[in-house]
């Protein structure tokens, strides 16, 4: 089923009601890790509708959230300058939050369809197509297990990002929104349909 903008509710604080979209994203004030964790847990309990001493998250071994003793729900984080994404979904998912100011593009991490993109782009380009890699390879759950080029990152004839892993096989869902001025937030969401690249 193909991820759109309406698939995901952006909240600000975690309350009670939660709205019942298929990805929730909190974007949440977190300088420490354990307050980002503690956050998640409670937006994950709130999105199940349980207590939050009845959540139990660890992470696997590719640095992953994951709920223990639920199949079914699909967690993702990121944090920069003292902002969290966290993310509770009903489908594989990745989330990643960088700020929207180009700096110095590191051309040697990017797969080459990816360069020339920017090329044609501009540097100004480079934190949207940064986000979404990650997010990506977040939602493949490879994060820390492969590098940057273990993705394609690119738009459509539509100028939509648009990921994939880097063999071609397996097309990823990207919304891609700037939830603040200043800032990016990548959702991606493993669910596509697995594509045959060519020989």
């Amino acid at each position: 089923m193909p991820l759109d903008v309406s698939d995901i509710a952006i909240i600000r604080r975690i309350g009670e009601d939660l709205p019942r979209a298929p990805v929730v994203v909190a974007l949440v004030p977190a300088e420490e890790a354990s307050a980002r964790r503690a956050a998640h847990a409670r937006l994950t309990a709130r999105r199940l509708g349980l207590a939050d001493e009845e959540i139990a998250l660890a992470a696997d071994p590719a640095g992953r959230p994951v709920l223990l003793g639920r199949e079914g729900v699909f967690l993702s984080r990121a944090a920069r300058d003292g902002l969290a994404a966290l993310c509770v979904a009903d489908r594989p998912v990745g989330v990643d939050l960088e700020r929207a100011t180009p700096g110095e593009v590191p051309w040697n991490v990017l797969l080459p369809g990816e360069a020339r993109l920017l090329e044609r782009l501009g540097p100004q380009a480079f934190p949207s197509l940064w986000t979404v890699k990650e997010a990506a390879l977040k939602a493949l759950g490879l994060g820390f297990l492969k590098g940057p080029e273990a993705v394609m990152v690119g738009r459509d004839a539509d100028g939509r990002w648009t990921a994939s892993d880097a063999a071609g096989r397996r097309t990823l869902q990207v919304v891609l929104v700037q939830p603040d001025p200043g800032w990016t937030l990548a959702v991606v969401t493993a669910d596509g349909p697995s594509v045959t690249s060519p020989d």
